[in-house]
């Protein structure tokens, strides 16, 4: 499915915080949202996806699996993969960022996630640099729970605070 009839939902922002609630953004209307997220931070970080309820409460449970590619230009390439995510933490290391991100972020697709029938999956890629070099992530994920979702939270793994983090939330028709 191409993303290339995008209709703008809505865009979520902060600055100084730790993470980002993205409420009411999912509806019956679409069934594939499209979203981009830019931030600027001191920190080196991967971002962390958690579901949010009709209330803006967080869907926990260890039910977000993920599978990630990592290919930087002056390490080997790394896979790894997180099933059945402890309490709070969601969706981890769905991209990456490093130290003085200023504008770096990751897009991402995210599929079914109002659906309560259907498990929500999402597909995601960030690139940013370490130094001199580069880092590249690719990610897919999966909520093994049929529960409709109305948003998502967009936090830090190290906990580290955004000087600013911006998200657009769009559906793909």
């Amino acid at each position: 499915l191409m993303a290339t009839n995008l209709e703008f939902i809505q865009s979520y922002s902060g600055t100084d915080i730790t993470s980002l609630d993205v409420t009411s953004c999912f509806s019956a209307e679409y069934e594939v949202y499209y979203i981009t997220v830019s931030l600027d931070t001191d920190n080196l970080g991967y971002f962390e996806i958690i579901l949010l309820d009709s209330g803006g409460s967080s869907i926990v449970g260890s039910n977000y699996d993920i599978a990630v590619l990592e290919m930087k230009s002056h390490a080997s390439f790394g896979q790894y993969s997180f099933t059945g995510q402890a309490e709070g933490v969601g969706w981890r290391n769905i991209g990456a960022y490093n130290d003085d991100g200023d504008g770096y972020g990751f897009s991402g697709k995210i599929y079914n996630p109002f659906d309560s029938s259907s498990f929500t999956t999402i597909t995601a890629q960030s690139a940013s640099t370490v130094g001199s070099n580069f880092h590249g992530n690719k990610a897919i994920g999966v909520h093994k729970q049929s529960v409709a979702a109305h948003g998502f939270k967009i936090k830090d793994s190290s906990v580290s605070t955004y000087n600013y983090i911006e998200c657009s939330v769009y559906g793909v028709r």
